[in-house]
């Protein structure tokens, strides 16, 4: 028996090797952070980022450090009208309110923002580091 976490990084393994021998040209996560936080969501983070210098990676998430990793950012959120669930989806031009609203919840403080930041440009570093 493996914990959550553990299942996490094994799944995030394996789905590698697989797409590696397919040659799978997408590979989608969800939630792939479930049971990691502090230094191994870091470490996940950049094993994502590196996949996605191959292939392109689409990761449902709510880990920060992992989103602070994507090119791209959606918002996706669900409402109900008339009875029914709606998912909407929203390309987001800038991340730092949500990164501040995964860090600090939906009521995150103003320290969240600058925290949202300093993740950005933590990302941003790890990446360039790859060129």
């Amino acid at each position: 028996i493996i914990s959550g976490g553990e299942m996490s990084r094994f799944m995030l393994a394996l789905k590698n090797i697989v797409a590696k021998v397919d040659g799978i040209g997408t590979m989608v996560f969800d939630e792939i952070d479930t049971g990691i936080s502090g230094n191994i969501s870091a470490v996940v983070a950049e094993k994502m980022c590196n996949i996605s210098r191959n292939r392109q990676v689409i990761a449902v998430t709510h880990m920060p450090s992992l989103a602070a990793m994507a090119d791209n950012h959606y918002l996706i959120a669900k409402s109900t009208e008339n009875g029914k669930t709606l998912t909407h989806i929203t390309l987001l031009e800038d991340d730092t309110d949500e990164l501040a609203r995964l860090i600090g919840g939906d009521s995150y403080s103003a320290y969240a923002i600058p925290h949202a930041k300093e993740m950005r440009a933590w990302a941003d570093r790890y990446k360039a580091s790859l060129k």
